[in-house]
């Protein structure tokens, strides 16, 4: 099997594409006018799989899963992918109650 030039790896499972892969897709996600979203999806392309916003997929399960993510979501990431929100959690409150009830907490 001949090396190629620039490997690939699937996006979704890290899989390494090798030179006689066929079953290999690009997907790519554009915003126009920050309203309008659209999916483009194609059978393996050198040209289009170079483009810094496509996504190397190797199979029809991978493409499936990666569209349903964006239309869930509207983004590829996985969400435990995606940064932690910073917007903290309520932590619960450190004043414990005596026995009678009342707050035991120094006054």
């Amino acid at each position: 099997m001949t090396k190629i030039k620039e490997p690939y790896r699937c996006d979704e499972c890290g899989k390494l594409r090798e030179k006689d892969a066929n079953r290999w897709w690009v997907l790519s996600a554009y915003r126009q006018r920050g309203e309008f979203s659209m999916i483009w999806l194609t059978p393996w392309n050198e040209e289009a799989a170079k483009r810094p916003v496509s996504k190397h997929i190797c199979g029809r399960e991978h493409v499936l899963t990666l569209v349903d993510r964006w239309m869930a979501t509207g983004s590829f990431v996985p969400p435990s992918a995606r940064p932690v929100s910073s917007v903290e959690p309520k932590s619960s409150s450190t004043r414990k109650e005596g026995p009678d009830g009342k707050d035991d907490a120094p006054s």
